[in-house]
């Protein structure tokens, strides 16, 4: 390490005199370059817990002067005797194809560095040796949610992740203009209501972007909700890695139906259930592996998605779901839905739920999902008497996504295959010792993931 630190320290004087010599000789250009910015100012802003946010902004553009440096010296120095022997050499210490490009882009930073301060910081060098080393580099996310809100204070769910609601100084920045006439939209059009923030060491921006979406797969499976995101801004120190930038997944107008609300008396509800969910193996949900062990708990998933992010008829929200929960509880030949009835029924009645009232419900919303099989809306007269049992026809929605939610994570704690725990199940009604080992394995999971309704 000594003998890198020397080595990097001997090229930075010798990148520091040729800097010296171009400033002397003028080949350097210091240039004053005035640029747009646009930033909002928020004028009024309420944030509801049920109903998000009413606000109110004004915008204004502005311009704002930047020093530059023109020049080419970082071209000039690669064709050095003294960069080619120190590529030669870090080769030999690292055995890596890439060298020479690090080294470049250590250069560039060096003689920026140098321009502004007048030296080289010994953060820069050390950073540098990490990254020659393949280490991690720290990175940070900024993610804004749709679908959540949060009431104070910031809920701290690891060290190193914060959840808390979104401020007027998240929408009160300056933002570069780079076009003419540009209009800057509505900083709150797609309904944020949350912020995540999340610093994680990583290689490479893939990683972060895996780690955000399990970020919304965990929330998504604390409780029934809508929850996604718009967009996320990346920030990271490094020297020869390319993360940073914001990202856009999407504008949407759309005011999710099923918020996630987090009161200050659920904080350590969703402390523990983050905390025990990240244990699981849940990569397959997000696509990072594709498991056969896995592959019915991962289309379980995406149609628990489907159904919450359905724009569509209610009675497609219900076949969805219940198209889910035949992915977990029947095999490809078995078409019965009294299979699925009771086995959900003696799996979650096992975990705590009301196995009659289980039945009873997934009875209802099959009766829904047959309708949208065979092309047909439910009748008026099935609609009310819907209505008129559960109140709400969202709300028999909304037990059958909370049977799915659930039977996903416990699928994903329980480490048994498919058929395996279909045996199970069956064998439990008529083998007392089959319904213990069930029984036992559920109460473990249950007293991790306890049963919480809002």
């Amino acid at each position: 390490m000594e003998e890198i630190r020397s080595l990097l320290d001997e090229f930075i004087a010798f990148v520091k005199n040729k800097v010296d010599e171009a400033l002397r000789k003028e080949e350097i250009k210091k240039l004053e370059l005035n640029q747009n910015y646009f930033k909002w100012k928020i004028d009024k802003f309420e944030y509801s817990m049920d109903s998000g946010l009413s606000y109110g902004a004004t915008g204004q553009y502005f311009a704002k002067t930047q020093i530059i440096y023109s020049h080419n010296l970082d071209t000039k120095l690669t064709a050095t005797s003294e960069f080619k022997a120190l590529v030669d050499k870090l080769k030999e210490i690292y055995h890596v194809e890439n060298v020479q490009f690090k080294l470049q882009s250590f250069l560039r930073y060096v003689i920026q560095d140098y321009l502004d301060d007048g030296q080289v910081k010994s953060e820069l060098i050390e950073l540098f040796i990490k990254e020659l080393n393949d280490e991690p580099t720290r990175a940070k996310a900024i993610i804004r949610l749709q679908g959540v809100t949060v009431e104070d204070p910031p809920i701290k769910l690891t060290n190193l992740c914060t959840l808390r609601r979104i401020t007027p100084a998240d929408v009160e920045e300056e933002i570069l203009v780079t076009i003419p006439s540009f209009n800057v939209s509505d900083p709150l059009q797609n309904n944020v209501t949350a912020i995540l923030e999340i610093e994680k060491d990583v290689s490479t921006t893939l990683e972060l972007q895996n780690e955000l979406e399990k970020i919304i797969l965990t929330l998504r499976l604390f409780r029934v909700a809508e929850v996604t995101l718009t967009s996320y801004t990346l920030s990271a120190m490094t020297v020869t890695r390319f993360i940073g930038g914001t990202i856009t997944q999407g504008r949407s107008l759309i005011i999710p139906r099923k918020k996630l609300k987090i009161y200050t008396k659920d904080a350590d509800k969703l402390k523990q259930f983050w905390k025990e969910f990240n244990t699981l193996d849940y990569n397959a949900l997000i696509r990072i592996n594709q498991s056969n062990d896995l592959e019915n708990v991962q289309f379980a998933y995406q149609r628990y998605c489907d159904s919450l992010f359905s724009v569509g008829l209610f009675e497609q929200q219900i076949a969805s779901t219940i198209i889910g929960l035949e992915s977990l509880y029947l095999n490809d030949e078995e078409e019965l839905s009294r299979f699925l009835r009771l086995r959900i029924s003696k799996f979650l009645g096992l975990a705590g739920l009301n196995p009659q009232h289980i039945q009873d419900v997934l009875k209802d919303a099959y009766s829904v999902r047959s309708y949208f099989v065979h092309g047909n809306k439910i009748s008026y007269k099935k609609r009310r008497k819907i209505q008129l049992k559960y109140g709400d026809e969202n709300k028999l929605l909304s037990e059958i996504l909370e049977y799915l939610r659930l039977s996903i994570i416990i699928c994903l704690a329980m480490h048994r295959q498919k058929d395996e725990l279909i045996d199970l199940i069956d064998d439990s009604f008529i083998d007392r010792t089959k319904e213990n080992e069930l029984e036992n394995q559920l109460n473990g999971i249950m007293k991790r993931f306890p049963l919480d309704r809002e």
